[in-house]
């Protein structure tokens, strides 16, 4: 039913979106297939990481997926900084570690 929903919601979206380029209320380019091609993996990929974390949550709590979620971006904060030797700053580290704190204590009961 998820999936249902969340293609309604994009059809929605689309159609609503059209609409208002008709109408000249907002100016963006038309398809390209060869534009569709180019992003085509990245949709995949983002689809089923939206499937994923909605069956994620029959057999963990939704405190843990947080929990995940946020060490998640530590992970690729820490992989920009060791590939691409992006400097992070105290504020984001901070952020980060706040992130990952509030996340262990709201899934500790579970």
């Amino acid at each position: 039913f998820n999936m249902v929903l969340l293609f309604y919601q994009n059809t929605i979206c689309v159609i609503s979106l059209l609409l208002a380029r008709e109408m000249g209320l907002i100016k963006f380019e038309s398809l390209e297939i060869s534009k569709v091609k180019y992003w085509l993996p990245l949709n995949v990929l983002f689809v089923l990481m939206l499937a994923t974390g909605t069956y994620s949550l029959q057999s963990v709590s939704v405190p843990m997926v947080t929990v995940f979620k946020n060490s998640n971006n530590i992970l690729i904060t820490l992989l920009d900084f060791v590939i691409y030797r992006n400097k992070v700053s105290s504020g984001v580290v901070a952020s980060l570690l706040t992130m990952l704190l509030a996340a262990v204590l709201a899934a500790k009961n579970d």
